[in-house]
């Protein structure tokens, strides 16, 4: 469990850090028409976070993937989302 918040996290901060990722983000929440929630960082004071981090990353997946899939996006954080995909795939067929 520890391993998916950590890759989480990593993905989350990534669209903290990157203007560009974040405005494509927006974009393509929009497209699917889903609400323009930011996605919410994990803070080891806050109680709730880590849950609050899930909740709002399960919310916006369908948007995350094909905003780390647009060309001016980096390709390692789609690497990173992909394998945090398949850890979440795994834990919830077992």
């Amino acid at each position: 469990m520890s391993q998916l918040l950590g890759r989480v996290k990593k993905v989350v901060s990534f669209f903290h850090r990157s203007t560009t990722a974040t405005a494509v983000l927006q974009d393509k929440q929009a497209i699917l028409q889903l609400p323009t929630h930011k996605l919410v960082q994990n803070v080891p004071t806050r109680w709730n976070s880590s849950h609050d981090m899930l909740e709002r990353f399960l919310e916006q997946q369908a948007a995350v993937l094909p905003a780390l899939t647009d060309k001016s996006v980096k390709r390692r954080m789609l690497l990173l989302y992909l394998k945090v995909m398949f850890k979440q795939l795994r834990t919830s067929f077992r």
